[in-house]
């Protein structure tokens, strides 16, 4: 049988509560944003024994989405491998400072911190610059290259 790819939104996150939030740099996910992620849980995913792999954009939000609605996966009771795999060609698109990503040193430090089973081994320095001609830029090319390598991943 086909493997089958399901494809989540984070829960909301600080950057959606207002006007002039899309400042807040890589921001977490509300109290909300925690309830719809549990919630996505116990309604789409109560049985967790086809999953098998967890794949994530390096987001704080997306990682935190991840582990909230597939952590009974993750945890070994399943086939599932145990670890989210951050990818960066999965990240937003634009160059919002909520949609730019936080360093990698940094990100180690927030996953470590909230015990999110997470490996980061595929996010390097540079994966949040998203200056005009770099790979993960808000051009249409560059975003079109990176679906096309996050496809191929998958």
């Amino acid at each position: 049988m086909p493997p089958v790819i399901y494809c989540i939104r984070h829960g909301q996150g600080f950057h959606n509560v207002g006007a002039g939030c899309h400042t807040l740099p890589d921001p977490r996910l509300t109290p909300l944003g925690e309830e719809q992620n549990k919630a996505l849980r116990e309604t789409a995913f109560s049985d967790l024994s086809k999953i098998s792999l967890v794949l994530a954009s390096p987001l704080c939000r997306t990682l935190q989405s991840a582990y909230l609605v597939f952590q009974r996966a993750l945890q070994g009771s399943s086939k599932c491998y145990p670890e989210i795999i951050a990818i960066p060609d999965a990240q937003e698109t634009s160059d919002d400072p909520c949609d730019v990503g936080t360093d990698p040193s940094v990100l180690r430090e927030v996953v470590t911190e909230h015990n999110w089973p997470v490996d980061l081994s595929l996010v390097q320095d540079g994966w949040n610059v998203k200056a005009l001609g770099t790979c993960y830029s808000p051009e249409s090319s560059a975003i079109a290259a990176r679906a096309r390598d996050a496809r191929i991943f998958i």
